[in-house]
């Protein structure tokens, strides 16, 4: 089966990767439904009856008709600890495994066109003893949107992501640069913008800024994105 989504990773941790996620599932939700995946999420919230509440699906799940199924098909791994996977896990005596993964994507594919799977941390993230995030990422065979950011250090960040990606086969189906702190005359942000687009062509490039609301122009983005998906 092909699977239909897209797999939002990014340059760094802290990076915007759920906020473009949640901005993602708004725009492809004007043409089909569209449904979130959060594989493992780190720094859950414990709950009276001993549960974990995941932030980041509970932020983008806000949007109505994002959840379908029950919350652990939404986010298989939960973990109290905030860092990377695969130490949150071995802290639990647990193993993530891709599997469960795959088939929590499977599951959430029956009901949603679009599936948007959102990673932890970078690509080269480790999961387990033995895969990270680019495994993962493989055994998905999603296009993948890159986030990325106009600060300082960026340049090498994103180049090194889009090598990573492109070394495994991965396809670059877009790249956001979030600019939750815009500084439009700044002349490193120019920079920066112009030589991300530059390195990442023919993929789509969009450019947010803070509080950044829906729009017609994240509506074309997610045309774009689909129309080679």
């Amino acid at each position: 089966m092909r699977r239909q989504g897209f797999f939002v990773t990014g340059t760094d941790t802290g990076i915007g990767k759920t906020f473009v996620s949640k901005m993602l599932v708004q725009g492809l939700r004007t043409s089909a439904p569209t449904s979130y995946l959060k594989p493992v999420q780190t720094g859950c919230e414990p709950q009276a009856d001993g549960s974990l509440r995941a932030p980041d699906f509970d932020y983008v799940a806000q949007i109505e008709g994002t959840r379908i199924l029950e919350y652990e098909t939404h986010v298989p791994y939960r973990f109290k600890l905030p860092a990377s996977p695969h130490l949150s896990s071995h802290l639990e005596q647990k193993t993530i495994y891709l599997g469960p993964v795959l088939k929590a994507f499977d599951t959430l594919a029956e009901q949603a066109k679009w599936v948007i799977v959102e990673g932890a941390g970078g690509v080269h993230v480790p999961l387990n003893e033995s895969e990270n995030t680019l495994d993962l990422m493989k055994a998905l065979g999603l296009p993948v949107i890159v986030v990325t950011t106009p600060r300082l250090g960026t340049l090498n960040h994103t180049f090194l992501t889009f090598e990573a990606l492109r070394a495994r086969g991965l396809s670059i189906a877009g790249v956001v640069f979030n600019a939750f702190k815009r500084n439009e005359n700044d002349l490193i942000h120019q920079d920066n913008a112009q030589m991300i687009r530059k390195n990442a062509h023919p993929s789509p490039f969009l450019e947010i800024g803070p509080d950044q609301q829906i729009n017609s122009t994240i509506v074309e983005f997610c045309r774009e994105i689909t129309s080679t998906a």
